[in-house]
């Protein structure tokens, strides 16, 4: 509630204009809500818990206020969250972080809810945001994968001043998890036991975003984890039209992570870096890639975040030290039949994994697989014009046994989503 109140005295302060119709004429208003269902169980003998399983109802009212006139124009946004649990229960709960749970009965809360404000500033094409944030960018993800988001709190400076050129610098100081209403700090996930739950004071990243042409877009990314890790991010994405039907498309990520200051989570230092190559005719794209992981440790990543390497698993992260992956996608766009349906499925293999710190596990040849299916749906006319449907399955299958972070199973995954736009 601190930041509210600050971030409302700050543009109180600054936003004393007369001259403030594009405040209110250039603002939106829009009020998402968010189904999501989440049933993941494991497999194997020993497991603690037979499966992580939840179904929520999320309400997300976003309020972004256009700019007042003048040389430095000054705004305001806001965004409150309201969650439901729709199901869920003490012995399945843990693992989805989708609903807060008591902290001594392990139960998921009936309900829960957020309020924040975000104060912005912009001269010509280069903005100041100071708040709520929802970063977006190689190396720091907000996730959207759960009934109500994931959000930061910073500073925020994005500028588009130059022809085909974004630059970001951001200062980020605490995070509000999906499955929370409370500000904490930033910490660094312990998947697999990689590394320690540590926390760090502060995080910021500067990346610049440069479109070469139409088809071929350059990024560099630097952030830096204080006291925990930097990491640098190159990345190539380029799109080659052979004609009116089929295009080739190329997707090339590197990352970079070193420790840094004082090594709060010890020694830290891997290259991860994926190459995709994607063919797409008509209707059809078939997409292939390579994952390598190289280095003395793992990749590692924010809590609860996603991760911006090409893989969108459900399951793993095919993130482990020295893990090598390779992966096969095809998609399908039914815009011929059924306008608005669109399949998927994928299938990744990962191995030369190494979990030497797990007791066991120590100089074993390790690998992990996952077959996944994705089925989405958007009305296209209509008063529900924009309604959305989402249904994923995968299956999740390793010889790691069942003391790392992911275990075997099969996951099933249903979304739907909708936006009323009242402004």
């Amino acid at each position: 509630m601190k930041h509210f109140n600050f971030t409302l005295l700050a543009l109180s302060m600054c936003a004393i204009n007369p001259a403030h119709a594009n405040f209110i004429d250039q603002s939106t208003v829009t009020l998402t809500t968010k189904n999501v269902y989440i049933d993941r169980n494991y497999m194997g003998e020993g497991v603690a818990q037979p499966a992580s399983k939840e179904w929520a109802q999320g309400f997300m009212l976003n309020m972004n206020s256009g700019y007042t006139k003048g040389v430095i124009g000054t705004g305001l946004d806001v965004y409150a969250g309201l969650g439901f649990k729709l199901w869920g229960d003490a012995e399945h709960s843990r693992g989805t972080s989708m609903l807060p749970l008591d902290p001594i009965t392990g139960k998921p809360e009936s309900s829960f809810a957020e309020i924040s404000a975000t104060a912005k500033f912009k001269y010509a094409e280069t903005e100041l945001k100071y708040g709520t944030l929802f970063p977006k960018t190689p190396v720091v993800i907000a996730s959207f994968s759960r009934a109500l988001p994931q959000s930061y709190h910073g500073v925020q400076l994005v500028s588009k001043d130059i022809k085909n050129l974004k630059l970001e610098m951001t200062y980020l100081d605490q995070v509000n998890q999906r499955d929370s209403t409370n500000y904490e700090d930033i910490k660094l996930i312990p998947a697999n036991g990689r590394f320690k739950p540590i926390s760090s004071d502060y995080l910021y990243y500067i990346g610049a975003n440069y479109a070469l042409n139409p088809q071929t877009e350059i990024t560099l990314f630097h952030a830096n984890f204080h006291d925990i890790y930097q990491q640098y991010y190159t990345g190539l994405n380029h799109s080659y039209p052979i004609n009116d039907a089929m295009s080739l498309s190329t997707d090339f990520r590197y990352f970079r992570t070193l420790d840094e200051g004082k090594q709060l989570a010890g020694n830290i230092d891997n290259h991860h870096g994926n190459l995709v190559f994607g063919v797409s005719q008509n209707n059809h794209k078939l997409s292939a890639g390579y994952i390598h992981n190289s280095g003395d440790t793992a990749m590692p990543y924010l809590s609860s975040g996603e991760t911006a390497t090409y893989m969108d698993s459900w399951a793993t992260d095919f993130l482990n030290k020295n893990e090598k992956a390779y992966t096969i996608r095809y998609d399908y766009n039914f815009k011929n039949y059924i306008p608005g349906l669109r399949a998927m499925t994928r299938y990744t293999y990962g191995q030369d994994i190494n979990l030497d710190h797990i007791a066991g596990l120590e100089n074993k040849e390790l690998h992990e697989k996952e077959l996944g299916f994705d089925l989405m749906y958007q009305v296209q006319t209509g008063v529900f014009k924009g309604l959305n449907f989402r249904g994923r399955y995968a299956n999740y299958d390793n010889n790691h046994g069942v003391k790392p972070t992911f275990k075997s199973a099969n996951e099933t995954r249903f979304n739907i989503d909708y936006t009323w736009k009242f402004k």
